[in-house]
């Protein structure tokens, strides 16, 4: 097992968590993205940009999602 720590974009805290591999953390990390586009209700305000990643124990980066929402307007 090995740590990982997932952020958010304006977060200063990250989360600590053990998983088997870099697979184990891609997924998680998916989970949490999906779990992100639940709360905004799956349409965030036009402009808005969400990244997740997660890096391993020796801070070195593993994955990013990076989610860019535009939205047009009516008329």
């Amino acid at each position: 097992m090995a740590t990982y720590r997932f952020r958010r974009t304006g977060e200063d805290k990250d989360a600590p968590i053990e998983l088997a591999n870099d697979d184990a953390a891609w997924a998680t990390l998916i989970r949490l993205c999906f779990d992100e586009l639940g709360r905004a209700n799956a349409s965030p305000p036009s402009g808005s940009d969400i990244e997740l990643s997660v890096t391993d124990h020796l801070g070195q980066d593993v994955a990013v999602i990076r989610v860019s929402a535009s939205r047009r307007r009516p008329g």
